[in-house]
């Protein structure tokens, strides 16, 4: 069916889904195999977006750190 057939109704996330079904079978499901399949509580995930919000937030102060170089007007 051409693109621009009416009978064409699939969604562009439809076929963005099924694109990428196809890119990861072409990889031999390497993405799927590599990912965590464990099943976890809600206060599991929310650790660990906790420790990661702080880890980014250690990193962005880290950062502005290094650029204070304390340099301000002393006496």
């Amino acid at each position: 069916m051409a693109p621009e057939d009416p009978r064409n109704r699939a969604s562009q996330r439809v076929k963005f889904l099924i694109q990428n079904m196809f890119d990861n079978k072409a990889k031999n499901w390497e993405k799927t195999k590599s990912e965590d399949t464990q099943i976890k509580k809600k206060a599991e995930i929310a650790n660990q977006v906790t420790k990661k919000a702080e880890e980014k937030r250690k990193m962005e102060m880290g950062s502005r750190d290094e650029y204070s170089g304390g340099g301000g007007r002393g006496g």
